[in-house]
């Protein structure tokens, strides 16, 4: 099949999941095109047929990349929903209704239900993300603690300050919305500089950052999405906390006074098969073409 991918996020997460769904399609003999929409403003020269009669099927990995072709794509296409920015539901069911997707994919239950209470019927797949150029760190000196998001939307920055200031634990808390940081400069500029990432993600399906994390041998500790219960052992790689500041501390002191099992085990973990997901995605065109 010769297929599109659109997507709106360069350097992301979205971006991470999608090269690794392409790079196993591409594996099997489909022909896959990526394009990043810029904001999903225009489509670029990469798209100038916006119907995309080219291609055999379309999949947009974020409701934005869709924008430009929404009112003349003539061939099937699927949506992936990654979980819901506070505030925001009503904006996504109302795209999705009028957009009137072929089919919807998300990687969390939570996403799942909610689309469903909106008779936006989904299919899950676990995620899956791409591994290259994250390999194990050499631990820091002094222990350290870490965070990464965008402060505007859902990564609770304010518990997970708050958590380094009344452990006394060093912080490096990184606002993607103030900088993004290359994917490719992530090892370096701070993976290289944090014992433990710690996620405050119940806006999302999974944070990406904290399965690199493990990549690199960072231990992690975070609330449990979904994605991170599919990857995450406790007492083994790292530790689920409810969110609030004290038990935040409570789990990030466990991880501390035993950290270089933690550590140890981090470096060995396993992240999800990207096999079922592309079967997925092929059985889903199958289907539609």
């Amino acid at each position: 099949m010769k297929v599109l991918f659109a997507y709106d996020y360069p350097e992301s997460g979205t971006e991470s999941v999608l090269k690794e769904v392409a790079c196993g399609l591409r594996e099997q003999g489909h022909e896959i095109d990526l394009l990043y929409t810029e904001g999903g403003r225009e489509a670029g020269s990469a798209a100038k047929d916006l119907s995309l009669l080219s291609y055999d099927v379309a999949h947009f990995w974020n409701i934005r990349a869709v924008l430009p072709f929404k009112e003349t794509i003539g061939i099937p296409f699927g949506v992936t929903i990654h979980g819901f920015v506070r505030g925001a539901e009503d904006g996504y069911f109302g795209s999705l209704q009028e957009l009137e997707p072929d089919w919807i994919h998300c990687m969390d239950s939570f996403t799942q239900h909610r689309l469903g209470q909106q008779r936006l019927f989904a299919t899950r797949t676990a995620q899956i993300i791409d591994i290259e150029g994250f390999t194990p760190l050499a631990a820091p000196e002094n222990f350290t603690m870490g965070f990464t998001g965008d402060m505007k939307d859902f990564d609770g920055f304010d518990i997970l300050t708050e958590i380094g200031v009344r452990t006394n634990i060093p912080m490096h808390g990184h606002d993607a919305s103030l900088e993004w940081i290359p994917r490719d400069q992530m090892s370096d500029r701070f993976f290289s500089k944090i014992s433990v990432f710690v996620s405050w993600a119940f806006g999302a399906c999974g944070p990406v950052t904290a399965q690199e994390a493990l990549l690199c041998g960072r231990p992690v500790l975070a609330t449990p999405t979904e994605t991170m219960v599919q990857v995450l052992r406790p007492g083994w790689n790292g530790e689920f906390f409810d969110g609030s500041v004290e038990d935040g501390i409570r789990q990030l002191r466990k991880i501390q006074e035993n950290y270089q099992s933690y550590a140890e085990n981090a470096r060995r973990t396993t992240l999800n098969d990207p096999a079922p997901v592309i079967q997925t995605f092929v059985d889903k065109w199958e289907e539609l073409t």
